[in-house]
Formats: structure tokens, C-alpha cells, sequence
């Protein structure tokens, strides 16, 4: 039964080792994902500070490894069809296909992405992007952004 009330500053102080070994490490990669998914998973647990996915969000972050391959796996064979073959080889029907099948796992995935705030958008205050945005110098912005 848990206590009632504040914690002491003995409590508050001692931490169990093994959560603070967890805390300083990356996840690794669960066993029986693919290679496109082991490269998505240390991309993005990589580039969160140590100790952002806990236990918890391990099942979320390989859900979205999975989403995401799966996306990438659609669109290069979108990608992979030559215009001129639809008709004779493709059926438009099935290009219309594959790229829902795409829509719907970067849809998941980025589902996901926002669950674990892993998005540029969850990272970051529309403040800070603004004043990041207006201190570029003139002379480095691109023609359209002057």
C-alpha cells in the first residue's frame, strides 16, 4: 500500500540503480525487427536524450519502426513504376492501391510519432521557431524566404 503524503528528502534523494543506469542509455532494438526497422529505431532513439522511451514506450516506438518501414517499403514501389507502364503492365487500380496502403501506415506512424512526441512540432514552442526563423541573416535566407 503506498504511502500518503510528501516525501521525505531521504526518499526523494535514493533512486534504485537500475533506473539510472536505464536512464543514461538508449533503448536497443527488440529482436525480430527488420533491418529497415532496427535503422529507424536507433535513428530515432538516437536523436532523444537518454532515458526519453522508458519500458513502457518500447511496444509504441517498434509499432512505429513497423509503420514507418512499412511506408517507406510502399512508397519505393510507387516510386518504382514508370508512368508509361500504367495501362499496359499496371493497372491504375493498383498504383491507387499502393499508394493508400503508403497513406495509411505514414498516417499510423505519425500517430504514433505524436503519441511519443517525437514530432519537430512537439519539440519545439512556435516562439522559439519564430525567433529562430527571424535571426538568419539576409544575406543566408533562400530568394523566397526574403
Amino acid at each position: 500500500m503506498a504511502r500518503r503524503g510528501r516525501k521525505s528528502g531521504a526518499e526523494i534523494a535514493t533512486a534504485p540503480p537500475a533506473d539510472l543506469q536505464a536512464a543514461r542509455e538508449h533503448p536497443p532494438a527488440p529482436e525480430g525487427m527488420t533491418t529497415p526497422e532496427r535503422l529507424i529505431w536507433n535513428r530515432v532513439s538516437g536523436a532523444m536524450p537518454a532515458g526519453w522511451f522508458k519500458r513502457e514506450h518500447i511496444d509504441l516506438l517498434r509499432a512505429f519502426c513497423q509503420h514507418a518501414a512499412r511506408s517507406d517499403r510502399f512508397n519505393q514501389m510507387a516510386s518504382a513504376i514508370d508512368p508509361q507502364e500504367i495501362g499496359e503492365r499496371i493497372e491504375l487500380t493498383d498504383l491507387d492501391r499502393i499508394s493508400k496502403m503508403a497513406e495509411r501506415e505514414s498516417r499510423a506512424a505519425l500517430a504514433l510519432a505524436r503519441t511519443m512526441r517525437i514530432t519537430h512540432q512537439a519539440q519545439i514552442r512556435p516562439e522559439s521557431a519564430a525567433t529562430k526563423r527571424d535571426s538568419v541573416p539576409a544575406d543566408e535566407k533562400r530568394p523566397w524566404e526574403r
